[in-house]
């Protein structure tokens, strides 16, 4: 497998867990990007059965299980996160059939077998082992269980990491390239059934506004201290100097959103 184009320095789960948390209750409001990946999942592959179990690993707020729900998917919902007042938010949508549930997506209390589907989307670029995650979703799914998946892939937050790697600034996440995440899909013991490449690039009138932006869903998580104030004021100066454009800061985004079967 192909370096990370970035040095990259994952967060401690307990410092992701509060970043999202402190922002779950503006989530839904802010996470367009997000929404956007999640109405392009192949939902059309869930055979519907209220006997059926599927989680939604990393849920959040629970937008995935909404999207469900709005198809007529009758399927039972595990929605599982690490972030208490994520699943707080979820719980209080009083969403039929679905059982929030907090717990660490690397290591599922629940028995191998035991899921007829998964559902992993603008989640996997927090671990710094993604096999791992991939692996043990694997086991816990049935045989011929689905996956319906949605990863930011090398190219997102290329204009930001461009400008914490020069300021030496630790880059949280982890974007593997399209043809490193297939493989570690098929080695996790899945077999591919479908994937599209997605591009977006979003402006802001200035820097500042690019990080509120992420900060409204708790995307600003990160390894070592927050920057102060006058770091932040150079970081955006920076930022602006470098990136600034007729249509305003961009920010880009890339993801392969696709399905995969597990065996």
């Amino acid at each position: 497998m192909s370096e990370p184009q970035f040095k990259v320095s994952t967060p401690a789960k307990t410092r992701i867990a509060r970043a999202f948390g402190l922002k779950a209750r503006h989530y839904d409001a802010n996470a367009f990007i997000q929404k956007e990946l999640l109405s392009r999942l192949d939902f059309q592959l869930i055979e519907d059965s209220p006997e059926k179990i599927w989680a939604d690993l990393g849920c959040g707020t629970g937008m995935a299980v909404e999207f469900f729900r709005q198809k007529g998917i009758r399927s039972q919902v595990l929605g599982i996160d690490i972030a208490f007042e994520s699943l707080r938010v979820l719980k209080s949508k009083g969403l039929s059939n679905t059982f929030p549930l907090s717990a660490d997506i690397e290591y599922f209390p629940l028995k191998n077998n035991s899921l007829d589907g998964a559902i992993l989307t603008s989640v996997l670029q927090w671990f710094s082992s993604p096999f791992t995650v991939l692996k043990s979703i694997s086991e816990l799914l049935k045989n011929k269980g689905i996956l319906l998946f949605a990863t930011f892939t090398e190219g997102s937050f290329a204009e930001l990491n461009f400008i914490k790697k020069e300021l030496a600034l630790p880059i949280p996440v982890f974007l593997p390239d399209q043809k490193n995440l297939c493989d570690l899909l098929k080695k996790a013991g899945f077999t591919i059934l479908k994937t599209d490449m997605f591009a977006s690039t979003l402006y802001f009138p200035t820097a500042f506004k690019l990080l509120k932006s992420l900060s409204a869903i708790g995307g600003t998580a990160v390894s070592g201290n927050h920057m102060s104030r006058r770091a932040l004021f150079d970081f955006c100066k920076r930022f602006e100097e470098t990136f600034q454009s007729d249509s305003g800061v961009p920010i880009s985004y890339q993801a392969l959103i696709g399905s995969a079967r597990k065996g």
